[in-house]
């Protein structure tokens, strides 16, 4: 018979009085399977519970604010146009388009990191805290430029949002199931 490495082929006989015989009782216990595995990490604090609710909460607005932007889109690009007179109709066009694009991303990017973030993967929380601290810098950046009195609430909500969603991922209770069992 071939032998192959790390086979080894079970005793003759019942085996039962060798002490040595990993197949006395039977076979090998299988490895714990994954949900319980996961049930040793605890439950969410309520801090990393509430930053993931204000994560699908700021997803929500984010739809809002998406479809006040295709309602607006004539005067996005009328603005645009104004503000850099410059540039051509397909050069407006094109980067309105782009601004809605990149909107449509990073609003699906952040509804997964709000599920994964739940699900307790530390590497989720990171990338969280750099897209929310952008969108601080981006509000930021935005407060010279002339915008609705309802997307400039929006805007606000949004920052909100963004600053407690950093805190609560970064307080004790959160750091502490962050630091659970890695799977």
């Amino acid at each position: 018979m071939t032998q192959y490495p790390g086979y080894s082929e079970p005793p003759q006989g019942d085996g039962a009085d060798d002490p040595n015989n990993p197949y006395r009782y039977g076979l090998p216990a299988a490895p714990p399977a994954y949900p319980q595995a996961a049930a040793s990490r605890g439950p969410r604090p309520k801090e990393v519970l509430t930053a993931v609710r204000l994560m699908y909460l700021r997803a929500v607005i984010g739809v809002v604010s998406l479809i006040v932007l295709f309602a607006t889109k004539d005067d996005l690009t009328r603005q645009v146009r104004d503000a850099s007179p410059n540039l051509t109709t397909s050069d407006v066009d094109n980067a309105v388009t782009i601004g809605v694009v990149i909107g449509v991303v990073l609003l699906v990017l952040y509804i997964v990191l709000a599920f994964v973030v739940g699900r307790g993967h530390n590497w989720a929380r990171i990338v969280t805290w750099v897209i929310a601290g952008l969108g601080i810098l981006g509000f930021l950046g935005t407060l010279a430029s002339p915008e609705t009195g309802f997307t400039r609430l929006l805007g606000v909500v949004t920052l909100l949002i963004d600053i407690a969603v950093v805190v609560l991922l970064a307080l004790r209770p959160s750091n502490e199931y962050f630091a659970g069992p890695r799977y």
